[in-house]
């Protein structure tokens, strides 16, 4: 299961890093946008593996989501800010929305 979820988090971050590997020109909001993602994926990701480790208990679900839910949020928030304006790559959009949805599913979990 530990190894599911650490695929599906890369797989959900997938989109929102490929413009930038591609070296385009964005705009400061999307890269916002990805730095407020990437730290809610590395939350997701530090707290997957501490659980399958049994380092820490399940029940510590909502106190990592206490941090990366907004940080999700927040991540929405700066992609949606600049995507309805120009064209741009709606990786950042689509993949805070999955990272959203994955900390929901590890809250629940628990």
């Amino acid at each position: 299961m530990e190894f599911f979820l650490i695929l599906l988090v890369i797989f959900a971050n997938a989109p929102v890093w490929y413009p930038l590997i591609k070296k385009r020109q964005l705009p400061r909001s999307y890269r916002v946008a990805v730095m407020f993602l990437t730290v809610s994926s590395l939350l997701q990701l530090v707290f997957i593996v501490c659980v399958g480790a049994r380092l820490i208990p399940l029940d510590y679900s909502l106190r990592f989501a206490a941090v990366g839910i907004p940080c999700a949020g927040l991540a929405i928030g700066f992609a949606l800010r600049k995507e309805q304006k120009l064209a741009m790559p709606r990786g950042a959009s689509i993949g805070s929305s999955l990272g959203l949805v994955i900390w929901l599913f590890l809250i629940t979990i628990h």
